[in-house]
């Protein structure tokens, strides 16, 4: 893309994505994607009860990478470490 007035130019790459349906399929710049997400209830297993803490968020969050999760409910967990979307459904 450039941009230029009388007496300056930039030129910079910029990218544009679609997102659409097509069926069941979701596409990303017209090509099927497969969105793998994880189902997080905030309780801590290691302890027991309720996750509350920046660490019971890192510590599921972080199981949560390891299986290659794109996508996490969004919700009351604290998550220092990622956003709600993408790795946001409900």
């Amino acid at each position: 893309m450039v941009l230029a007035s009388e007496t300056d130019q930039i030129a910079d790459g910029v990218g544009f994505r679609t997102i659409k349906t097509r069926g069941t399929d979701i596409l990303l710049n017209d090509q099927p994607v497969f969105l793998r997400g994880i189902c997080i209830h905030e309780e801590n297993p290691m302890r027991g009860g309720r996750a509350y803490s920046v660490e019971d968020a890192r510590m599921l969050l972080g199981w949560a990478k390891e299986l290659n999760a794109k996508l996490r409910p969004a919700g009351p967990l604290p998550a220092p470490t990622w956003p709600a979307w993408p790795m946001g459904w409900t």
